[in-house]
């Protein structure tokens, strides 16, 4: 299957300086809004246990209580806050690795026992998660959608079964259906959905993201440059799958509709009307020529 290049090719270098940035500007701020509990001003810093310590102290060194008090103290409040600064540097490191991976892939992997695969002529496959209840839309109307977007790469030498990775999510994305901005993919396993539906959409590479201007596209630059990546790596291998668990939200006419999207077909009288009109106009431009 002939894959494109990656659309939106961005400055890699520039791209990861700015990652880099943010996530020591994160585990910055982090810092400080704990380093208060860190010199034992914050009243929700760890409680100083020192009874029990003191006791054992005092019974194995027969010092004074009072010195073995104040040594327990220093050893306990130092233990205390080293534990304090490992939680809070764990916590940042867990918070930055939530910031730069916004989705999971357990989605996209769920298994689907009572779920029946479909497929379109087209080579679009879908799972219907959720039945929906509402019209379902033609082309030309607006549509509101809540997506998860993932890319699932084929085997490999290196990973045999390569788990689908995330790289998009949006609880309310606005297309208009069927103008040619939308991966053509999914527009298409959005046509026969209907509203308060949600579908798991597979779209081959040649109904992805072929060329540049085709939505969705993710919000955040590390987003897009996870975008970029996972293409490159579908194009280097040569296969792999665009997957969009999508919720159709809602469906409305588009007031500025010109009714250049319409469903219907040509009627044969229709048809050989504007089969005649054609032949018409190639013999009098044949006349013109001679």
């Amino acid at each position: 299957i002939p894959i494109s290049q990656p659309i939106y090719k961005e400055r890699r270098l520039s791209i990861m300086l700015r990652l880099g940035t943010t996530r020591i500007l994160l585990l910055s701020v982090l810092l400080l809004q704990n380093v208060r509990g860190f010199f034992g001003f914050s009243t929700n810093s760890p409680s100083i246990q020192t009874t029990t310590t003191t006791s054992l102290h005092a019974v194995s060194t027969q010092e004074d209580p009072r010195t073995s008090n104040d040594k327990s103290t220093s050893r306990t409040a130092a233990t205390s806050r080293l534990q304090f600064v490992q939680s809070t540097i764990a916590s940042a490191f867990l918070a930055a690795n939530t910031v730069f991976r916004p989705l999971s892939a357990q989605a996209a992997n769920e298994p689907e026992s009572t779920t029946t695969m479909f497929q379109l002529p087209s080579g679009i496959k879908y799972l219907e998660l959720t039945p929906g209840t509402g019209p379902s839309p033609e082309y030309g109307q607006l549509c509101t959608i809540a997506y998860k977007a993932y890319v699932k790469l084929p085997a490999n030498k290196k990973n045999a079964n390569p788990q689908p990775q995330a790289f998009d999510q949006s609880t309310a994305y606005l297309l208009k259906h069927g103008n040619g901005r939308t991966i053509a993919g999914l527009d298409e396993g959005l046509h026969t959905m209907n509203v308060g539906g949600t579908r798991r959409i597979l779209i081959p590479p040649k109904l992805g993201y072929v060329t540049s201007g085709l939505g969705p596209i993710p919000e955040y630059p590390w987003d897009r440059a996870r975008l970029n990546s996972l293409l490159d790596d579908m194009v280097s291998l040569r296969g792999g799958t665009v997957v969009f668990e999508v919720t159709l939200l809602k469906v409305r006419d588009d007031e500025a509709d010109q009714g250049y999207y319409q469903d219907g077909s040509l009627t044969p009288e229709e048809f050989a009307a504007l089969q005649a009109n054609i032949q018409r106009r190639a013999a009098a431009a044949a006349d013109a020529a001679q």
